[in-house]
Parts: structure tokens; C-alpha cells; sequence
């Protein structure tokens, strides 16, 4: 069984590498209140990247870390075509990406299905996640890292770099360091 830092690092990897915009990990209540100070420390490690984890209550006894990049957020948040579909979900996208967040996060929070748009903030193309939703998850053209309705080859070398990510980090784990230096090993590769 993986300890708590093993599986922050090792779902976490793509977005503490700066590939992948957000990443979510499932915890229960029991660890995250374990945990919750080495949360807060790793906040303060990741500031300089403009990484963060925020918290999510999923329920009465899970909770999801949402590891996310803001550049890389704020990129995807930058796209016409995104903002427009987010508005239509209800979103205020001009009122800035803090705002957007939190109102995702009160989403995953409050909503007992989860919210299509997250694929939007973890990085999947939006016309894969409008094909999820559209088609509940069938008539893919691929299926790996997330359900494929566009362009399989460009979606298999992402979904590839996401797990070259997830290596490299468990493997500098294994190897004796901790976060901290993880962060600062990947951030300067």
C-alpha cells in the first residue's frame, strides 16, 4: 500500500512537472486530517512555482487535493472556445481564474455527479470532454488516462508524458528525497 506522499507524487506528477494543468487525489477524511500540516507545508514549497493544493470535501468521509499550475490554468482559461463552454456551465470566467476555481471546487464539493468540466482544468482537449458528456462515456475512439473523441495520437503522447512524469517522480522518491526536493530536482530538468 502506497503511504500518503507516495500517492500525492505519484498522481500529482504531471502537474508538479508543469505538463498537465491540475491533478486530483482522492483522501479520506482520517488522512487529510493526518496529513493537513504537511499539506500546508508543501503549499508553501510550491508558491515559487505557482503550484497549489487546494482542498475539496467529497462527501462525509473523502476529500480530493486539487494540485494545480495557475500558468498552465490560466493558459487554458485564455481559450475562446473554453470560456464559452464554461459560461455556458454557468461559470463567471471574467471574473478571474481565483474566482473560476473556487467555483469549481465548490462544484466537486457540492455536486453529487461529478462535474464534466474538470476534465477541462485537468487538461483534457475539450472536445474529448464534450464527447464524454455527450456520449456518457461510450463511442471513444481511445480510452486510456481519459475517455478519447478527437485526436487519439496527440491524446496517447500526452497520456505517455503524464506517466513519464509519475516515474520520474516515484522514482526520485524511492531514491530518498523528500517533496522539497523533488520539486526543486524537476523544476530545474
Amino acid at each position: 500500500m502506497k503511504t500518503f506522499e507516495q500517492t500525492v507524487i505519484h498522481l500529482g506528477a504531471p502537474t508538479l512537472c508543469g505538463v498537465k494543468p491540475s491533478s486530483l487525489v482522492s483522501v479520506s477524511k482520517e488522512v487529510l486530517f493526518c496529513e493537513y500540516k504537511k499539506i500546508l507545508l508543501w503549499n508553501k514549497i510550491l508558491e515559487d512555482g505557482q503550484k497549489k493544493i487546494k482542498i475539496a470535501r467529497r462527501g462525509e468521509n473523502l476529500f480530493l487535493l486539487f494540485i494545480y499550475d495557475e500558468k498552465l490554468v490560466q493558459k487554458i482559461l485564455s481559450k475562446p472556445e473554453v470560456l464559452s463552454y464554461l459560461n455556458l456551465k454557468g461559470y463567471f470566467t471574467d471574473n478571474g481564474i481565483s474566482n473560476v476555481l473556487n467555483e469549481l471546487l465548490k462544484r466537486l464539493s457540492y455536486c453529487e455527479i461529478f462535474p464534466h468540466e474538470i476534465g477541462i482544468f485537468l487538461g483534457y482537449p475539450l472536445e474529448d470532454v464534450v464527447g464524454y458528456e455527450k456520449y456518457s462515456g461510450t463511442k471513444t475512439k481511445f480510452s486510456g488516462a481519459w475517455a478519447v473523441y478527437g485526436n487519439v495520437a496527440e491524446a496517447v503522447k500526452k497520456m505517455e508524458l503524464y506517466k513519464k512524469c509519475s516515474a520520474l517522480c516515484s522514482s526520485l522518491l524511492e531514491a530518498g528525497n523528500n517533496f522539497e526536493a523533488i520539486c526543486k530536482t524537476i523544476n530545474f530538468m
